[in-house]
Order: structure tokens, then C-alpha cells, then sequence
């Protein structure tokens, strides 16, 4: 992804002229922000793609961003942008760290909905655990 191609992508998005998205771009990157994270924060709408938190909302969830490997690393490829979701904390190394699913599809709209199900699924089963432990804590020992 070079820069031509960021700033073609998100003046179409944004519905922007090219003047004015190159003048944006250009602060982030003279912010110390990446073409990669720039492209990234674009196309997700600078949310987590798997859980929806908004990283320019507040101080905490902008430390929240990272970038996640849909597909592991070792994969070919692998820094690919189609191949990196915008992810937070949790999301990423929390949840998701390692999962893999077993097949995946070919689409990377269809992966992001994979992975968003699978951490539905592990959000639920910590509630369950969480709802256990705040029962344990909560009730008086018997003497």
C-alpha cells in the first residue's frame, strides 16, 4: 500500500477532495503515525473491526489500538493491510491472541465476522465466570 493508493482511498471514503486529504494525511504522518495505521484507522472508522470501541473517543481507548494479523504472521503475506484489522487490547491479545479458526473463508469481510462470533463466544463465557466469581466474593463465608 503506497501513498497514492491511501490517499486515493480515503478521499473516496471520506468524499474529499485530494488537496484535502493529502493536508490530513500528511499532519498524521507528521505525527508519527504510520501509511499502514492511517490506511487501517480509515477503513474501520477508527474502531476495534471485532468489538466496535471507538479509539478517538477517549485517551484510554486510543491506548487500546493495535493492529492484529488476521491470519498469523508466518503466513505469506502476512503484512499485508487486507491481512490486519484494527483491533483493541482486548480484542487482540485478550480474546483472540492465538485462536484460529479451523477453515477459513476467503473473504476478509467474512474473516472479521468469523472472529467477531468466536469473541462473542469468549466475552459470554467470562460473563458466565465473572457473574460466578462476583457471587463467590459477595456471599458471607459460612462460620
Amino acid at each position: 500500500m503506497n501513498y497514492d493508493q491511501v490517499i486515493a482511498f480515503i478521499a473516496e471514503k471520506k468524499k474529499w477532495n485530494r488537496q484535502a486529504t493529502e493536508e490530513v494525511v500528511k499532519k498524521l504522518l507528521a505525527m508519527n503515525w504510520g501509511l499502514i495505521d492511517i490506511y487501517i484507522g480509515f477503513r474501520s472508522n477508527f474502531q476495534c473491526e471485532y468489538c466496535d470501541r471507538k479509539f478517538l473517543d477517549r485517551p484510554d481507548d486510543y491506548k487500546l489500538w493495535e493492529k492484529d494479523h488476521i491470519a498469523r504472521r508466518a503466513v505469506d503475506d502476512a503484512d499485508n493491510p487486507e491481512n490486519m484489522a484494527l483491533s483493541c487490547l482486548i480484542c487482540n491479545t485478550k480474546l483472540k491472541n492465538r485462536w484460529l479458526p479451523d477453515k477459513w473463508p476467503q473473504e476478509r469481510s467474512e474473516r472479521i465476522d468469523v472472529i467477531r462470533l468466536k469473541l462473542n463466544e469468549m466475552r459470554q463465557q467470562v460473563s458466565k465466570q465473572l457473574a460466578d466469581i462476583r457471587a463467590l466474593v459477595n456471599t458471607p463465608a459460612s462460620s
